[in-house]
């Protein structure tokens, strides 16, 4: 018994390839998640987000899912919502990463918002064809206008 919990704690705290047994994760991880250098992209993210968190404009938010926890107004400002509900440099990093490694052809994102996990995924790949999602009309329009640029 205690080599089972011996084991176990093994695999909680085990943090490096070494205990991966399929190809397939093991390439994952070694290759991509490991992968110590800046994606390619990642300057041109932060721009991009930085330009968002700059925006002071107010936006009148339809919203179709669960609702804010933070908003409680549907008037928001574009830098608050880049703020409270974009993706965090980490997960962008992440999502770069894995858009580069598995090189997708098509994606489908449903939820754009202001637009920055799909640069995130754009930058990640450019040659993939994305197809992104919003019902919020003023929201798309901001995504839409960052796009353009």
């Amino acid at each position: 018994l205690s080599k089972v919990i011996a084991y176990i704690k093994f695999l909680i705290n085990s943090k490096n390839e070494h205990g991966v047994h399929s190809p397939f994760v093991f390439n994952l991880v070694t290759q991509c998640l490991y992968e110590k250098s800046t994606p390619d992209g990642f300057s041109t993210w932060k721009k991009f987000r930085h330009q968002l968190i700059s925006n002071q404009d107010f936006i009148h938010v339809t919203d179709f899912g669960a609702g804010s926890k933070v908003f409680t107004s549907d008037k928001r400002q574009v830098s608050k919502i880049t703020k409270h509900a974009g993706i965090s440099e980490k997960r962008a990093r992440l999502i770069m990463k894995l858009t580069h490694y598995f090189n997708f052809k098509n994606t489908l994102e449903i939820g754009t918002s202001v637009g920055l996990g799909t640069s995130a995924i754009a930058l990640g790949n450019a040659n993939m064809r994305i197809t992104t999602l919003e019902g919020c009309h003023e929201t798309a329009n901001v995504a839409k206008s960052m796009f353009d640029e």
